[in-house]
C-alpha cells in the first residue's frame, strides 16, 4: 500500500457532499481520485453508479488501467470488489462529451434529437456552418430590419461575416447562449457607465497603474533623501506622492472622483549640490518620475473626468445598440438554420452534445433519473471547465449523490478553448476547510515530483508572479509547494541571460544565415500573431546553441534515478517552448547539427505531410484510374512531372464539361509519347499491386517511383523518410495481408477524421531530445527540463475584430464613423480588452508555472536581455500587484526576485532567503556566432523507429554504431578540410580542387566587386541548373543563342542572378553545352534532377553531404554530370575530380537503389566532357584524412 500524506488520506475519505481539492503539481491527484473511487467501493458502492468525467479520451483509458491494476489486486480475496471488477468493462469513466452522447441517446426525446445522429466531422460542420450563414445574410439583406440595416451601414461585409462567427463560438461556451445575448443588448444595461460591470474592470486596471506610480515616486523620495541624491526635488515628490494618494482613495467613490489632465508639481531648478550625484539626478528626474507621470496618465486617461463626460460615453455606446441588435439578430438565424441543416442529416457536433444534454436535463423528470442512477460524481481536471459544462455538472448533483472535483488552477492553460477558471477560483473562495463542511475545500500541495531546491525556486517566482488583482492567482501559503523527498547536493536551478545590446551589427553572413532560419513573422499556435522578427526574435536562435552546447555538457553527468544513480542520457531532457510555430524548426535544426537526435511532436498530421500525401495520391490512383482529383495530382507529382500547362492541355483537347479528366487523358494519350509511357508506369504497377503483398508491393513502389529517393533529398529528408517508412509498416499484414483498396479507404478515413499516425522525427521512446509545447507537456514530468525563450513578448492579442466580448461584463463594438470611416475604441472596448489582456498575462503565469514545474531533477532556464538597464528597472519594482502586472515577457517573472544578485552582476552560484539556489550565468551573444554562417541541414541518422521494417528492405536503415559519425562534405573531404566545412553548396563545389597551402592573411577587398573565380563558377551553376535543356536543345546556333541570352536575362529580372553574376557568365560556353550530345541526352530523359542534395553514412565512419549538379535516367539507370569551370587539361581535371565523382556516384547508387552507368565531367572553359570511370565503389579508406 502506497504511504498517503495526511491531506491525501482526508481527500480519499472524507464524505462531505461536496469536495473541491485544489492539488498542485505533482502532488498525486490522479492516484488519490482512483484510491478514493476504491475507498467507496470497499465501502459497498457499486461501480456502475459512479459517473467519472475527464476531459480528454487518453486520461480515461489512463484511469480504467490504473483501476483495473488496482482492483485486479484487491479482488481476489473480496467477493464484492471482484463483482466491481467485472463491471469495469461498462464503468462509466469517459470524457464529458462521451456522457452526454449516451445521454442523448437514451433521452432523446426530452432533448428534441434524433438518437441516430452522428458526430459531423470538422469539414461537414463548416460546410453546413457556411451554408447557414449565407442563406441567414441572404435573407437579411432581402429583408432587413432597421437593426440590420444600421448594421450593414457601419461595417463591412466581410466584418459582418467575422463578427458573426465569432460571436455564435462564444455563446455557444454559454450555458443559456441566447438568454445570455438578450441580456447583455438590453437597452436597460447601458443607462449609468458607473454601474456596469466595465466600470470596475476599468477603475481597477487604473488603480494598478496609480499604484504603480506611487511605487515609483516613493523611490523617487527615498533617492532624494540620500546625501548624495538631488534633495532639491522632494517637495515636488512628496505633491506628487499626495496627488497620487487623493485620486486612490477618490477611486472608491467613482461620482465623485474628478480626473482629468493631471497637475504636477515643478521640480526645483534651485542649482545642484556639490555632494548631489547627477546619476542619481538623472535616474530621479528622467526615469522614475518620467515612469510615475506616465503611469498617472494613463490611469486618468482610462476613467471619466466627470459625471458628464461619463454620460457622454454611454451616449456614445448606446449609438451603437442597434448595430449590435442587428448582429445578434443574424447569429439567431444562423443558428436556426445550422441547426436545421444537421438535423436534416442526422449530424451533431460537439456543441449540440452539450447544449442538447444540457436541454434533456431541464427536463424534471429525466433528471431526477439520471441523478438517482448515481451515488458519487467525479471531475477531473475541473479548472479547465467552461460555463455549460458547469451547468451540466450542477444539474447532475443531487440530495442523494456526492460532488468530488479535482483540479489545479494554477495550471489552467486552456482559456483558448474558452475553458474559464474563474468557476475554479469561485469554489475555492466559497468553499470550507472545515471537516464537517457541506462544501469542503482540501489542499494538497506536497510535491513527489520534483527536488527540493526546484520547489522552492518556484515558490520564490510565483509569491512574486501570482497576485490576485494582476494574474488572477494569490500563490499564499497553501499554494507554496512542499516535499518529503530528502536528497543532499540539490542542483541549481540554472538561469542562462544573453546579454544582446539594441543596434547590435551582425556581419553579413551571419545575418543571412539567420534570416535563413528565422521566419518574418511568428505566429503563436493558439491564433495569436507575434511580432516581426527583429534582434530579439533572431536572439532565439543564439539561445538554441547554447542550449546544444549545455546538453553536450549534460549527456553522461550523474542523475538520480529513484533510490539508484545512473548517467544523463539525451531521453532525459525535454525542451518546452511556448509556441512552436517556426522555434521547434529551427532548434531542431540546431540540436541536429550538433549531433544531437531530437523528437518534436509539434509536426502537422501525418497524411497532410507532402511525400505522404503524394504516395497516397499515387495509391488512390492505381485503386482507381477514374477519380480525377488523385489522378491530376499523381501526374503533377514529381512522379511524373507534368506541368500546369501540359494539364490544361489534356483538358483544353476536350473543353467539354460532360467529359471528365481521366477520359481526357487516356484520349489524349493517344497522341502524346509522355502520357502513354505514364499510363504503361501505373498499368505495370497496377498489377503488381493485385499481384504481391501489399507491403512488399509499397516497399518497391517507392522505390521504382523516386518517392522515397527524393523525400531524402528534400530539406529535413530524414523525417520526411521515416513518414514513409511509417506508411509501409501500416501496410504490413495486421494480422491478414491488406489489399490495395481496404488500405486505401483506411487511409483516407484516418486524413479525414485527422487520426493518424504523428508524423515522424524519431520515436517517443528513443534515446532522444523531446521538443514540445508548454500546453503538450502538461500532465507529464522529465528529469531535466529546458525552457528557452523567456524573453518573448506576451502573445497580446491585437483585437482586430471590432467586436469584443466577455462572459461576465457583455458584448462591445468599437464606433464607427460612416462618414470618414474611422474608428473609435469607446469605453466598453476598452474595458474588454484590458479585462482580456489581462486573462491572457495570467494564463503566461500559469503557463510558466506548468513549464517549471514538469522538472524532476534538473531546471534550466533562457532567456536574453536587449535592453539591460530598462530590465533592471522592471525587476527592481516593489514586490506587488503593480510588479506583477508590468512584466512583459516570462523571464521579468523569473528574473524579478533576482533583482539584487543580477544588478550587480553575479555570476555563479547565488543563494536566495528562502533557501533557493541558482545558477545564474551571463553570455555574450558574440560567443555562440561560431558557425552560424554554416548551418548544415539536419543529418540522416543511421537509427529509425524499432520494428517497422522488413531486415530485406530496400528502406532498412544502416546498423547503428556506438559512436557519432563524423560529418564532412565531400568537396571537404576531397580536399582534407573535413572539419572546416560540413555542408556543400555550389559555391563550394565551384571551388578549384588544390593541393593544401599553407595560409596567410587575408588582403583588405572593401569595395573590390569583381567576382572570384568559385562565385564565376557558381553563377554559371545556377544558370544550367535552372534551365531545361529541352527548351534549347532543339534550336539552330543563333535562335539558341538568343534565347539564351532572353533567359538568362529573365533570371536576372526574378533575381536569380545578381547583375555581377549575369555579366560574367560566359555565354558562348554554356551554348556549347546545349549543342552538345550530352545536352540532347538530358533532355530526352523522362526524368532529371537538377541541384539535388544528398546525404550519405559511409562505411560507418563519415556523414558525407553533397550537391548533384545534374542527373538523368536513361535505360533504367543514371547518368550523372558534374559542370566544373576549372582551367587546365581535361586529363588533368579529370584526374583531380576522380575521387569527388566516385563519391557522387556512390551516393547515387545507394540511395536510389538505381545502377549509375555514365558519369561526365563537363569542362565549360574547355567545352568538352570527359567521362570519369569507376572499377569499384570509394571507400573512406582510399580517402587520405
Amino acid at each position: 500500500m502506497p504511504e498517503w500524506t495526511q491531506q491525501q488520506l482526508e481527500a480519499i475519505t472524507a464524505r462531505n457532499p461536496e469536495i473541491l481539492v485544489s492539488a498542485a503539481a505533482g502532488s498525486g491527484k490522479t492516484a488519490v481520485l482512483i484510491e478514493r473511487v476504491v475507498s467507496l467501493l470497499l465501502e459497498g458502492m457499486q461501480l456502475d453508479r459512479m459517473l467519472v468525467m475527464t476531459f480528454t479520451n487518453a486520461a480515461a483509458e489512463e484511469m480504467k488501467e490504473r483501476l483495473t491494476d488496482l482492483l485486479a489486486n484487491q479482488a481476489a480475496e473480496n467477493e464484492h470488489l471482484r463483482r466491481q471488477f467485472q463491471k469495469l468493462g461498462s464503468a462509466d469513466i469517459s470524457t464529458l462529451h462521451s456522457f452526454c452522447k449516451r445521454l442523448l441517446q437514451q433521452y432523446f426525446q426530452a432533448a428534441y434529437t434524433d438518437p441516430n445522429s452522428s458526430l459531423a466531422d470538422e469539414s461537414k460542420q463548416n460546410e453546413l456552418y457556411t451554408r447557414a450563414q449565407n442563406d441567414a445574410l441572404d435573407a437579411a439583406h432581402e429583408d432587413p430590419t432597421d437593426e440590420f440595416d444600421q448594421l450593414r451601414a457601419h461595417f463591412k461585409e466581410t466584418e459582418i461575416i467575422d463578427m458573426s462567427a465569432a460571436l455564435y463560438r462564444f455563446l455557444m461556451a454559454q450555458a443559456a447562449p441566447f438568454e445570455w445575448l438578450d441580456n447583455m443588448t438590453d437597452p436597460a444595461l447601458f443607462d449609468d457607465l458607473y454601474s456596469h460591470p466595465w466600470y470596475e474592470v476599468v477603475a481597477r486596471e487604473a488603480r494598478l497603474r496609480l499604484e504603480g506610480a506611487r511605487d515609483s515616486l516613493l523611490d523617487c523620495e527615498q533617492i532624494c533623501r540620500r546625501p548624495d541624491g538631488p534633495g532639491r526635488y522632494l517637495a515636488a515628490i512628496l505633491d506628487d506622492l499626495a496627488m497620487v494618494d487623493l485620486l486612490l482613495v477618490s477611486l472608491n467613490t467613482p461620482q465623485t472622483f474628478a480626473g482629468g489632465k493631471p497637475r504636477f508639481a515643478r521640480l526645483s531648478s534651485k542649482k545642484a549640490e556639490a555632494t548631489e550625484d547627477p546619476e542619481l539626478t538623472a535616474l530621479v528626474k528622467d526615469v522614475l518620475r518620467a515612469e510615475a507621470k506616465a503611469l498617472i496618465n494613463e490611469a486618468l486617461a482610462l476613467l471619466p473626468e466627470n459625471q458628464a463626460q461619463a454620460q457622454a460615453w454611454m451616449a456614445e455606446i448606446r449609438a451603437t445598440l442597434p448595430q449590435l441588435l442587428g448582429l445578434a439578430q443574424l447569429v439567431k438565424d444562423i443558428h436556426a438554420r445550422y441547426q436545421a441543416y444537421k438535423a436534416a442529416e442526422t449530424l451533431w457536433d460537439f456543441n449540440d452534445l452539450e447544449h442538447l444534454a444540457l436541454k434533456a436535463l431541464s427536463d424534471e423528470q429525466v433528471r431526477q433519473e439520471v441523478v438517482s442512477s448515481y451515488d458519487a460524481l467525479f471531475v477531473d481536471e475541473y479548472q479547465d471547465i467552461s460555463q455549460i459544462q458547469e451547468a451540466i455538472i450542477t444539474r447532475l448533483r443531487g440530495a442523494d449523490n456526492t460532488l468530488f472535483m479535482v483540479g489545479d488552477v494554477k495550471q489552467s492553460i486552456y482559456r483558448f478553448r474558452l475553458a474559464d477558471p474563474t468557476l475554479f477560483l469561485e469554489k475555492y473562495k466559497q468553499f470550507s476547510q472545515d471537516k464537517d463542511a457541506e462544501e469542503r475545500l482540501i489542499t494538497l500541495k506536497e510535491n513527489f515530483r520534483s527536488r527540493r531546491n526546484i520547489l522552492q525556486a518556484v515558490n520564490l517566482v510565483f509569491a512574486r508572479a501570482m497576485r490576485e488583482r494582476a494574474t488572477e492567482i494569490e500563490y499564499d501559503d497553501e499554494a507554496m509547494l512542499t516535499t518529503l523527498r530528502e536528497q543532499l547536493d540539490d542542483p541549481p536551478v540554472e538561469v542562462h541571460l544573453l546579454h544582446q545590446e539594441e543596434g547590435l551589427e551582425l556581419s553579413d553572413e551571419v545575418a543571412d544565415a539567420l534570416d535563413a532560419v528565422m521566419p518574418d513573422v511568428i505566429t503563436d499556435e493558439e491564433g495569436a500573431q507575434g511580432t516581426p522578427a527583429d534582434e530579439l526574435e533572431r536572439a532565439f536562435v543564439y539561445e538554441a546553441r547554447l542550449l546544444a552546447r549545455r546538453i553536450r555538457e549534460l549527456i553522461g553527468t550523474p542523475i538520480t534515478d529513484g533510490d539508484k544513480t545512473r548517467e544523463i542520457q539525451y531521453r532525459d531532457i525535454v525542451i518546452l517552448l511556448r509556441t512552436a510555430a517556426s522555434r521547434a524548426n529551427v532548434l531542431a535544426e540546431i540540436l541536429n547539427n550538433a549531433n544531437i537526435p531530437t523528437y518534436s511532436d509539434t509536426q502537422g498530421e501525418f497524411y497532410t505531410q507532402s511525400d505522404v500525401r503524394d504516395t497516397l495520391y499515387l495509391l488512390q490512383t492505381l485503386d482507381n484510374p477514374y477519380h480525377d482529383i488523385p489522378l491530376m495530382s499523381t501526374l503533377s507529382s514529381p512522379v511524373f512531372g507534368f506541368e500546369p500547362g501540359e494539364l490544361d492541355a489534356i483538358r483544353s483537347a476536350y473543353p467539354s464539361r460532360d467529359i471528365p479528366f481521366h477520359e481526357a487523358f487516356y484520349a489524349f494519350a493517344k497522341t502524346s509519347s509522355k502520357c502513354q509511357e505514364a499510363i504503361a508506369r501505373l498499368d505495370r504497377w497496377r498489377l503488381m499491386a493485385h499481384t504481391m503483398p501489399l507491403d512488399r508491393f509499397l516497399s518497391r513502389l517507392l522505390r521504382e517511383s523516386g518517392l522515397y529517393a527524393l523525400a531524402g533529398a528534400k530539406d529535413e529528408g530524414r523525417l520526411r523518410r521515416a513518414n514513409l517508412r511509417i506508411l509501409l509498416a501500416q501496410a504490413a499484414p495486421n494480422p491478414e495481408p491488406q489489399n490495395l483498396s481496404d488500405f486505401v479507404e483506411r487511409a483516407l478515413r484516418a486524413k479525414k477524421q485527422k487520426a493518424g499516425d504523428r508524423s515522424a522525427s524519431l520515436g517517443m521512446q528513443e534515446n532522444v531530445v523531446r521538443i514540445m509545447t508548454m500546453h503538450k507537456s502538461k500532465g507529464l514530468q522529465f528529469p531535466v527540463v529546458m525552457v528557452p525563450d523567456l524573453s518573448r513578448g506576451f502573445s497580446g492579442k491585437r483585437f482586430e475584430l471590432p467586436l469584443l466580448m466577455d462572459a461576465q461584463t457583455g458584448l462591445a463594438l468599437r464606433q464607427v464613423n460612416t462618414r470618414d470611416r474611422y474608428f473609435k475604441d469607446g469605453f466598453g472596448v476598452t474595458a474588454i480588452r484590458a479585462k482580456k489582456t489581462r486573462e491572457e498575462q495570467s494564463e503566461e503565469a500559469r503557463l510558466l508555472y506548468v513549464a517549471m514545474t514538469r522538472a524532476k531533477e534538473r531546471l534550466i532556464m533562457v532567456g536574453t536581455v536587449t535592453n539591460l538597464d530598462a530590465a533592471l528597472m522592471r525587476w527592481s519594482k516593489p514586490e506587488g500587484d503593480y510588479a506583477a502586472s508590468a512584466a512583459k515577457n516570462m523571464l521579468d517573472w523569473v528574473c524579478a526576485p533576482l533583482y539584487e544578485p543580477l544588478q550587480r552582476g553575479a555570476q555563479g552560484l547565488v543563494d536566495m532567503d528562502n533557501g533557493s539556489r541558482f545558477l545564474i550565468a551571463w553570455h555574450a551573444v558574440y560567443d555562440l556566432l561560431e558557425d552560424l554562417s554554416r548551418m548544415a541541414r539536419p543529418l540522416m541518422d543511421p537509427t529509425v523507429p524499432p520494428g517497422i521494417m522488413a531486415r530485406d528492405d530496400f528502406f532498412q536503415p544502416l546498423a547503428p554504431t556506438l559512436r557519432i559519425p563524423q560529418k564532412s562534405s565531400v568537396t571537404a573531404l576531397i580536399t582534407r578540410e573535413r572539419l572546416m566545412q560540413t555542408e556543400e553548396t555550389p559555391e563550394v563545389k565551384r571551388r578549384a580542387l588544390q593541393p593544401a597551402r599553407a595560409l596567410r592573411d587575408m588582403p583588405d577587398l572593401a569595395g573590390f566587386q569583381t567576382l572570384s573565380a568559385a562565385q564565376r563558377g557558381a553563377a554559371a551553376h545556377k544558370v544550367l541548373c535552372a534551365l531545361d535543356p529541352k527548351d534549347f536543345v532543339h534550336l539552330e546556333e543563333e535562335q539558341m543563342r538568343k534565347a539564351l541570352t532572353r533567359a538568362m536575362d529573365e533570371l536576372l529580372s526574378r533575381d536569380m542572378l545578381t547583375k555581377e553574376e549575369r555579366a560574367s557568365i560566359q555565354e558562348a560556353d554554356v551554348l556549347h553545352f546545349y549543342q552538345s550530345d550530352l545536352a540532347r541526352r538530358m533532355a530526352q530523359s523522362g526524368e532529371r534532377h537538377a541541384e539535388w542534395p544528398f546525404t550519405l553514412l559511409a562505411d560507418s565512419d563519415m556523414i558525407l553531404q553533397g550537391v548533384l549538379d545534374n542527373c538523368f535516367v536513361e535505360d533504367n539507370a543514371w547518368v550523372l554530370v558534374d559542370y566544373k569551370t576549372d582551367w587546365g587539361e581535361a586529363a588533368m581535371l579529370a584526374d583531380r575530380y576522380r575521387d569527388q565523382m566516385r563519391w557522387y556516384m556512390r551516393a547515387l547508387r545507394e540511395i536510389t537503389g538505381m545502377p549509375v552507368k555514365e558519369a561526365w565531367l563537363y569542362l565549360l572553359r574547355g567545352r568538352q566532357a570527359v567521362q570519369i570511370t569507376e572499377d569499384e565503389p570509394i571507400r573512406l579508406k582510399e580517402t587520405p584524412l
